[in-house]
């Protein structure tokens, strides 16, 4: 659940002031801290987790031991470990201009290995089944002009692929995000619930309200789109729930 949905349900605990007349006041985002407890830092420390471990899914060996690394290292020292701003030449970038290097000296070498394949067989008769001399002593493939052996068995489109990954898309956020369908059904449920706070109630239920509507607003029409799993949990509760789970249970764990 992103914190803008945590933040609705622990909305009446720190906020702005409330309004004393009919207008809208000038007010600041309803803070999302209680007890000690920093949302901020809990939401980054699960964001730089999830990206090294997309690192080790999707990097090179340099890259996958960075994130290996990284795993064990302390929040703060993560923190850096997980710098997204690749172009500045963070530890990630570096580790993936390693991993590219390393693909360029392996493409380097292949045809090194196909002319290394004919040499034991120099100087041995041609056997029978063979259509030429070529054919004995090349690697498949390459006397008839068709793809050579690293070509047949995958190796080099890998490399190649491996070679131009775009580094970008090691950042992306892979969450997948719901349809339209189930888009407006999240939008015909909360619209009645989060409409505009109404200034005339109490401090705390103003506070509620706002931070409710402002969490709906992010839901819908966040930069990343709505979460398909956030627009599950928002039609299975009937909105944001206004109570926490109870410690230890299922939903408890899933939400920390």
């Amino acid at each position: 659940m992103p914190l803008a949905v945590i933040g609705a349900v622990l909305a009446g605990l720190i906020g702005p002031e409330a309004p004393s007349g009919g207008g809208q006041p000038d007010i600041s985002s309803v803070a999302d801290s209680y007890d000690g407890f920093d949302g901020a830092a809990a939401e980054q420390l699960r964001r730089d987790q999830c990206l090294m471990a997309d690192v080790l899914r999707l990097g090179g060996p340099a890259m996958a031991t960075l994130a290996q690394t990284g795993l064990d290292q302390a929040p703060e020292e993560l923190r850096a470990t997980a710098n997204r701003e690749y172009w500045t030449g963070t530890p990630l970038a570096t580790a993936f201009g390693q991993d590219k290097d390393a693909v360029d000296q392996t493409l380097a070498t292949l045809e090194t290995r196909l002319q290394a394949w004919k040499e034991p067989l120099d100087g041995l008769p041609t056997p029978d089944g063979f259509a030429s001399r070529a054919d004995f002593l090349w690697p498949p493939g390459i006397s008839s002009g068709t793809e050579d052996f690293f070509d047949q068995v995958g190796y080099s489109k890998w490399l190649g692929e491996q070679y131009w990954k775009d580094e970008s898309r090691l950042y992306e956020d892979p969450t997948p995000t719901a349809d339209e369908e189930i888009v407006q059904a999240v939008r015909e449920l909360g619209d009645p619930l989060y409409s505009e706070a109404d200034p005339s109630l109490p401090s705390n239920e103003w506070q509620q309200a706002f931070a409710e509507e402002q969490a709906f607003d992010e839901l819908l029409d966040g930069f990343r789109g709505t979460s398909a799993d956030d627009a599950r949990l928002f039609l299975s509760t009937g909105g944001f729930p206004r109570t926490a789970p109870e410690p230890g249970s299922l939903p408890f764990r899933l939400a920390v």
